[in-house]
């Protein structure tokens, strides 16, 4: 039986690159709650985000 993979939950936001202004924050999720298995699809959309901070 195939398993589609599913996202986990979104990590925290990293440090900012910048002290005062025009840094950037990322943050990751995995595709591994479940993973992808016996020829399942992959997780859809995008493995990180980053915002200005």
């Amino acid at each position: 039986v195939s398993v589609d993979g599913v996202w986990s939950t979104w990590l925290a936001w990293s440090t900012c690159t910048q002290s005062c202004g025009g840094g950037t924050q990322v943050r990751q999720r995995q595709c591994n709650n479940p993973p992808p298995s016996s020829g399942g699809n992959t997780c859809v959309g995008s493995q990180a985000q980053s915002q200005q901070c």
